[in-house]
Protein backbone atom coordinates (compact mmCIF):
# COMPACT_ATOMS: atom_id res chain seq x y z
CA UNK A 1 0.00 0.00 0.00
CA UNK A 2 1.13 3.50 -0.82
CA UNK A 3 1.97 5.98 1.66
CA UNK A 4 1.29 8.91 -0.84
CA UNK A 5 -2.10 7.13 -1.48
CA UNK A 6 -2.99 7.89 2.41
CA UNK A 7 -2.04 11.66 1.82
CA UNK A 8 -4.46 12.51 -0.60
CA UNK A 9 -7.35 11.17 0.79
CA UNK A 10 -6.75 11.97 4.76
CA UNK A 11 -8.75 15.17 5.76
CA UNK A 12 -8.71 17.03 8.57
CA UNK A 13 -8.99 16.73 11.65
CA UNK A 14 -6.37 14.08 10.48
CA UNK A 15 -2.66 14.53 9.18
CA UNK A 16 -0.09 12.52 8.63
CA UNK A 17 2.83 13.03 10.82
CA UNK A 18 5.99 14.23 9.75
CA UNK A 19 9.66 14.65 11.53
CA UNK A 20 8.73 17.97 13.28
CA UNK A 21 5.58 16.85 15.17
CA UNK A 22 7.98 13.94 17.24
CA UNK A 23 8.08 16.46 19.98
CA UNK A 24 4.23 16.21 20.22
CA UNK A 25 4.39 12.67 20.02
CA UNK A 26 6.83 12.20 22.89
CA UNK A 27 4.90 14.55 25.32
CA UNK A 28 1.91 12.38 24.21
CA UNK A 29 3.58 8.86 24.88
CA UNK A 30 4.91 10.72 28.66
CA UNK A 31 1.30 11.68 29.23
CA UNK A 32 -0.53 8.73 28.44
CA UNK A 33 1.84 5.98 29.31
CA UNK A 34 3.23 3.83 31.66
CA UNK A 35 7.27 3.11 31.78
CA UNK A 36 6.87 -0.04 30.31
CA UNK A 37 4.44 1.33 27.41
CA UNK A 38 6.26 4.11 26.31
CA UNK A 39 7.36 4.19 22.63
CA UNK A 40 11.06 5.55 22.87
CA UNK A 41 11.98 8.54 20.77
CA UNK A 42 13.97 6.48 17.76
CA UNK A 43 10.68 4.11 17.49
CA UNK A 44 8.55 6.85 17.47
CA UNK A 45 10.82 8.67 14.46
CA UNK A 46 11.04 5.02 12.62
CA UNK A 47 7.02 4.71 12.55
CA UNK A 48 7.25 8.22 11.12
CA UNK A 49 9.60 7.59 8.06
CA UNK A 50 8.36 4.08 7.71
CA UNK A 51 6.79 2.76 4.44
CA UNK A 52 4.95 0.47 5.92
CA UNK A 53 3.51 2.39 8.81
CA UNK A 54 1.36 5.85 9.05
CA UNK A 55 1.24 7.99 11.50
CA UNK A 56 -1.81 10.07 11.77
CA UNK A 57 -1.93 12.98 14.17
CA UNK A 58 -5.55 14.05 15.69
CA UNK A 59 -6.60 17.65 15.87
CA UNK A 60 -9.49 18.80 18.20
CA UNK A 61 -11.82 21.53 16.93
CA UNK A 62 -9.63 24.34 17.48
CA UNK A 63 -6.62 22.63 14.68
CA UNK A 64 -4.43 21.71 18.31
CA UNK A 65 -3.24 18.19 18.32
CA UNK A 66 -5.18 15.96 20.60
CA UNK A 67 -3.59 12.45 19.96
CA UNK A 68 -2.58 9.84 17.66
CA UNK A 69 -3.03 6.71 15.73
CA UNK A 70 -0.50 4.72 14.35
CA UNK A 71 -1.21 2.25 11.04
CA UNK A 72 0.84 -0.57 10.03
CA UNK A 73 0.41 -1.96 7.06
CA UNK A 74 0.57 -5.33 6.05
CA UNK A 75 -0.14 -7.27 2.64
CA UNK A 76 -3.77 -8.63 4.12
CA UNK A 77 -4.39 -6.55 6.85
CA UNK A 78 -4.12 -3.47 8.70
CA UNK A 79 -3.57 -2.71 12.50
CA UNK A 80 -4.20 0.25 14.47
CA UNK A 81 -2.45 1.66 17.59
CA UNK A 82 -3.94 4.67 19.69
Amino acid sequence: MNVDFFDSVVLRPFFIATQSDLEFLMELEETCFEGYRKSSRDMIKRSILSKHQIVLIIEDETNNPCGSVTMRLYKSNLELFQ
